[in-house]
């Protein structure tokens, strides 16, 4: 089986503070093929980016992405009440929703049998000197034939109502693999919920929330324990 990894990089109006380039060409030394939607604004990033011969850069914007054409004709839309006011924006909310439109998309740019997202600054969850090992663990994910593999902290939800007032970490967010049709299967699934959901409601969650209503509603994932560490990558 072959693995792609995938991933994504958009300047928010948050600044994060943190050296976002310099931890991606670490990630870029796990030497597997990866996918990255850079923001297209940002020609001294897509530069730097593109020096790694395993990575393939697409130039993008996140207002492009399905996610974000299909905000865009809800102008005004209520933000979860218990957020980080300073990072948990609309905009990055788009941006986390938008994984899945670039994960599935990946599959026009590297042929592959599988696919994992992986948060472009993922290492900085991951202490040296701990990162080789991490790296190492990307390398040789146990990947099932078919399925999704999900790692997350929390038992399936079960107030569904919540999932819009708080985030939830039944999932971690930041690593989901999984193969073509099975991946293929949950795009379909998350754009009906995605756009019923936000329509209805005016208002927008996290990533993470949409994938545990479409696990309540029956989407199976292949789930694992584990945190926003080391342990995000099974083993």
């Amino acid at each position: 089986m072959e693995l792609t990894l995938v991933t994504a990089f958009f300047r928010l109006p948050e600044d994060r503070g943190r050296d976002y380039l310099a931890l991606f060409d670490e990630l870029a030394g796990v030497g597997l093929p990866i996918v990255v939607y850079f923001d297209a604004a940002l020609a001294e990033g897509l530069e730097r980016v593109s020096r790694h011969r395993n990575v393939t850069v697409v130039p993008s914007r996140i207002e492009d992405s399905w996610t974000g054409r299909t905000l865009a004709q809800w102008p005004e839309l209520a933000l979860p009440r218990r957020r980080n006011p300073g990072k948990d924006s609309r905009a990055f909310l788009t941006l986390t929703n938008a994984k899945l439109d670039y994960l599935v998309a990946a599959r026009y740019s590297v042929s592959s049998s599988h696919y994992a997202w992986v948060d472009f600054g993922v290492l900085h969850v991951v202490p040296q000197p701990g990162r080789a090992g991490f790296l190492d663990a990307l390398r040789n994910v146990p990947l099932p034939e078919r399925g999704l593999l999900a790692p997350g902290c929390r038992d399936r939800a079960t107030d569904l109502e919540a999932l819009w007032d708080g985030i939830y970490w039944r999932f971690c967010g930041g690593f989901l693999a999984g193969d073509r049709a099975s991946l293929t299967s949950l795009y379909a699934r998350y754009r009906q919920t995605f756009a019923e959901e936000v329509g209805r409601r005016k208002a927008l969650t996290w990533e993470v929330n949409i994938w545990a209503l479409l696990e309540a509603r029956g989407l199976p994932f292949q789930w694992y324990p584990a945190d926003h560490d080391a342990s995000l990558v099974p083993r």
